[in-house]
């Protein structure tokens, strides 16, 4: 079943490019992030509801704020790439998040940096690169395309940090509970850009922003809940394995329902970025399982 939940929550986060995309076509970024936050919060507080237990925040923990800027600062970033660039850009966020936790795990957390890592870092880089890049005339990706690369890679710094912030707190909070309390500031950090970001309608609302911006909610809600779940008893490198499959499924969706230019370079960066996140996290998996033996 865990297995199971992992599969859904990947197959949820595909759909992220598209659903941004739709949700642009009335929202603004910054609207669309802080909508995120209050139907995540709205679908988790109907499941809580349905399971009859009570949602207990804890808006006091450094680790909660801490958390919930992250996020708000991960979806400002992608949400604001995607509507300006590619909407599978959404996947570059997967490696710059894995780079940071690599980083923090290094410098931090005081874990050997062994060269399988280094060379996985690389390929992470590289891939990246030559996803962003998509065939394009150079002075056309260097003028138009190359800052929206820093959104991703902002927005996947943040990611990871929401990530080490829920490693934290997953085992002494109840898992809706501490994302609801999380989202609560992700939502306020998202109110505040709104009136320095005006205007924060760009059209008329219909049924694909509809479905858009329903779907994101689905993803920030129940979407998180899942992983929280299955990575309770799921390796690492399974994990790993199924959500860098959200790569893929990613391209395909914006290349099928969107019908975005999506190049042989974007197809082959993604695959090398892939290989490169699981060479980073296939020694933390061979660690748990000695330890668990």
């Amino acid at each position: 079943m865990d297995y199971f939940y992992l599969i859904l929550q990947t197959l949820l986060f595909s759909f992220g490019g598209i659903t941004i995309k739709y949700s642009g076509n009335a929202f603004s970024p910054f609207t669309t992030s802080l909508l995120r936050f209050l139907l995540g919060m709205t679908i988790l507080f109907v499941i809580q509801k349905i399971r009859r237990k009570p949602i207990t925040l804890k808006l006091a923990n450094k680790w909660i704020i801490f958390g919930g800027i992250m996020k708000a600062c991960h979806y400002l970033c992608e949400n604001y790439g995607v509507m300006k660039g590619n909407s599978f850009g959404t996947v570059i966020v997967l490696p710059a998040q894995t780079f940071t936790v690599l980083l923090f795990s290094t410098f931090v957390m005081k874990e050997k940096m062994t060269r399988q890592k280094v060379f996985g870092t690389l390929l992470t880089i590289f891939g990246v690169l030559l996803l962003s890049w998509n065939g394009l005339p150079l002075d056309t990706f260097l003028n138009e395309q190359a800052y929206i690369l820093w959104f991703y890679l902002f927005g996947g710094i943040a990611a990871a940090f929401f990530n080490i912030a829920q490693k934290k707190l997953v085992d002494s909070m109840d898992i809706i509970s501490m994302n609801v309390s999380m989202f609560i500031y992700g939502a306020l950090v998202c109110l505040c850009t709104i009136p320095f970001t005006m205007p924060a309608m760009t059209g008329s609302f219909g049924p694909l922003p509809a479905i858009g911006i329903l779907t994101l909610g689905c993803c920030t809600g129940i979407g998180f809940l899942l992983q929280a779940l299955a990575m309770r008893s799921v390796s690492v490198l399974i994990a790993t394995v199924i959500q860098s499959s959200m790569s893929i499924l990613s391209i395909f969706w914006s290349a099928v329902l969107y019908h975005d230019n999506v190049s042989i370079y974007a197809v082959i960066g993604t695959c090398i970025f892939v290989v490169g996140i699981l060479l980073i996290n296939i020694r933390f998996t061979s660690d748990s399982v000695g330890r668990s033996r």
